[in-house]
């Protein structure tokens, strides 16, 4: 573990930057991070597998945040066990994932600190758009994934925050012992948990997060499953069989239920709805069914192999997309995102 701390001043936010294969990954992230307007009080905390420990790292893109430091943990096999890594060596009170794929808009970090005046706020997450539209794939991979949390026209009190794009108070993550890097692989389960104390979460309209989606199908079938599966024996561990068996009977439903949710969400943005629903009903039924088949796995058999299965699609996003998107990505700003973003076909 090193540290470099500019300031003996606690951090206000400490943003957790996972390198899972190439720290050129992260450049573009850190870029934009370093471009919020209150980056001095920002912490930026680089998890990466003690294999990694030799691959060059610019620290002088870190020079604009209040500290930087690394942590090596033995071996970095899912997102969880970086958050929680990450958390565990953060100091600010505010702790978030800065995913190597997830891009801010100037003024969120201010926005997201500006949220937490209310105790009873401990998950504070932006709006998502799709940085890379262009794909039916990687419409349908967003609109499932984060539909939620894309459309909301005003800020507002959340069932839902963005997967692996929201923020924490840390006092509640280190609440959770052992249990926060389980809980962070499906992180649905983790604001049941929020839910289930009578806390609150906030929804931020603006500033917003551009997030790359697979633009793969096989990604985006494979990942449809293996998520289900992970969820499902997630939510299901502390059960007894016959409320497991009951819920792996009624993973059928899910779609439906899942559906009605999603054009909830979609009924917020009108023009999305006109678009979306018409032509992509079909679609988003099929990747939804694969989901709840893989709920009732998990229900059924637990996780298995599932942490094995989904890693991959979070910690290597680069390679769940079309060859042009690979070389987007390194180079993304919000000026081509806002053309990308109209012109989905």
């Amino acid at each position: 573990m090193r540290s470099r701390e500019r300031s003996a001043q606690q951090p206000d936010l400490s943003i957790v930057l996972l390198m899972s294969r190439h720290y050129t990954w992260l450049r573009r992230t850190i870029a934009l991070w370093t471009a919020q307007e209150i980056h001095g009080r920002i912490e930026a905390v680089l998890v990466r597998p003690v294999a990694l420990s030799e691959e060059p790292i610019e620290t002088d893109d870190f020079k604009a945040f209040h500290s930087f430091s690394i942590v090596d943990v033995p071996e970095l096999d899912s997102v969880g066990t970086g958050f929680a890594a990450g958390v565990q060596r953060a100091r600010a009170p505010i702790v978030m994932l800065a995913e190597d794929h997830a891009f801010p808009e100037p003024g969120l970090a201010e926005a997201i600190l500006g949220a937490y005046n209310d105790p009873n706020v401990v998950a504070v997450g932006p709006v998502m758009f799709n940085a890379n539209p262009k794909t039916r794939a990687s419409e349908a991979a967003f609109v499932l994934a984060f539909s939620a949390a894309a459309y909301a026209p005003v800020t507002r009190e959340a069932r839902m925050l963005g997967g692996h794009n929201g923020s924490y108070r840390r006092e509640f993550l280190v609440s959770l012992g052992d249990e926060l890097r389980e809980l962070y692989m499906s992180e649905r389960v983790l604001q049941f948990e929020i839910e289930a104390r009578g806390l609150k979460m906030i929804l931020l309209a603006r500033p917003r997060i551009g997030h790359f989606n697979f633009s793969r199908w096989r990604s985006t079938i494979v990942h449809a499953f293996q998520g289900g599966r992970l969820f499902g024996g997630q939510r299901c561990r502390d059960w007894r069989f016959g409320r497991r068996a009951v819920y792996a009977a009624g993973a059928p439903l899910v779609p439906f239920i899942r559906l009605r949710r999603i054009m909830s969400d979609l009924r917020e943005s009108p023009d999305a709805y006109a678009r979306l629903v018409p032509s992509r009903l079909p679609i988003f039924t099929f990747v939804l069914a694969l989901h709840a088949f893989g709920e009732a796995v998990g229900y059924a058999f637990g996780v298995g192999n599932a942490v094995e299965g989904y890693a991959p699609f979070e910690l290597y996003r680069r390679d769940q997309l079309i060859t042009r998107e690979r070389e987007e990505i390194e180079v993304f700003d919000f000026s081509s995102a806002t053309v990308a973003t109209s012109s989905i076909s």
